[in-house]
């Protein structure tokens, strides 16, 4: 019997971490959960010029349903992604707590 070669394939993804107290009111769910967005549709959807129409459709939904846009979520590349995605209100000093040996 042939076998065939496992192949892993590395894909980034946006993970968006949900719970009951979120500070986000669109980030409230009844019980802990994470949504994995890959970071290719983000891409495909700046290559099809779609990307600025879906982030203010997103930011005007949040006017609306928070009164406030993210604080965390600046245009992509205007601050670090480390700081955005942390998923909280954090200062310019904040450091990601995560260390890889």
């Amino acid at each position: 019997m042939k076998t065939s070669p496992i192949v892993l394939v590395a894909m980034p993804f946006f993970l968006v971490g949900l719970h009951p107290k979120a500070s986000r009111k669109a980030r409230r769910f009844h019980v802990p959960a994470i949504a994995f967005n890959l970071h290719s549709q983000f891409e495909q959807l700046r290559k099809k010029g779609r990307y600025e129409i879906m982030k203010n459709a997103i930011r005007q939904n949040e006017m609306e349903f928070q009164g406030s846009i993210n604080p965390m979520l600046p245009d992509h590349g205007k601050d670090l992604e480390a700081r955005q995605y942390s998923g909280r209100n954090v200062t310019d000093t904040w450091v990601c707590p995560f260390k890889h040996n």
